[in-house]
């Protein structure tokens, strides 16, 4: 059996990094900015997926906007086909732009977003 004083183990293991608390500055909720989806979360996976290996929305408008038969058909068919597999209905994309207008100034997630900054390709 060993003797032992209590106050003492405290004492030596005492942690000596305290941090004081300032009881005078109450803790202030922080705002989160959440981004809105509006796809479900199978489409929004496959757009993610095929949306990653493309460049920026900028740029890919540009490139689209620019796009001639050859690029479609000889030099890149796997990535046209890639888009085109993983691209929301219609129904689906009209559906979100109708929300968009409704609310132009809401923060979306990536899938969204990047179909909101195509929206005037014809």
């Amino acid at each position: 059996e060993v003797e032992m004083d209590i106050a003492e183990v405290e004492e030596l293991f005492e942690d000596t990094k305290k941090v004081k608390v300032d009881e005078a500055q109450p803790v202030v909720a922080r705002k989160l900015n959440v981004k809105r989806s509006f796809f479900d979360g199978d489409l929004q996976q496959k757009m993610c997926i095929v949306l990653k290996r493309l460049p920026k929305a900028e740029i890919t408008c540009e490139i689209l906007m620019n796009i001639d038969e050859d690029f479609v058909t000889k030099i890149q068919p796997s990535i046209v086909s890639g888009i085109l597999r993983a691209w929301p209905e219609e129904s689906d994309v009209q559906g979100l732009l109708d929300e968009y207008n409704e609310n132009p100034n809401e923060s979306w997630d990536f899938a969204e977003d990047f179909v909101i900054q195509l929206k005037d390709i014809k």
